[in-house]
């Protein structure tokens, strides 16, 4: 098991970390702020980190990411492919709850 503090060692060169699983984009308050993996990875050298802020539907959370990842195939700004992504969801009815649990932290513009 990866810990915080060993992500944070980690000297890395990437655009896009995706932490889909459950409530990746939260941790306990410390001394420093909120330790958690999201902020482990930015502090490591992701550009931006896409997490989720709450317990993910394992039905629905698939779909978000193949919709996501689609979206960055086609050149889009991470951001939009996101937001696609989640509004894709919305419009098949789904509640916020399948869907706006996911977040983009650190840069939101670039492209893959």
């Amino acid at each position: 098991m990866l810990q915080v503090r060993e992500i944070r060692g980690l000297h890395l060169n990437a655009r896009l970390v995706t932490l889909s699983a459950c409530n990746t984009g939260v941790g306990p308050v410390g001394e420093a702020g909120v330790t958690n993996l999201v902020n482990a990875f930015i502090e490591a050298g992701a550009d931006s980190v896409v997490s989720t802020l709450w317990e993910v539907d394992d039905h629905a959370a698939p779909h978000v990411m193949e919709a996501f990842y689609m979206e960055l195939a086609a050149h889009k700004r991470k951001v939009d492919a996101l937001r696609t992504a989640q509004l894709e969801m919305l419009n098949q009815g789904l509640a916020p709850y399948f869907w706006a649990s996911f977040q983009i932290v650190g840069d939101p513009n670039g492209t893959l």
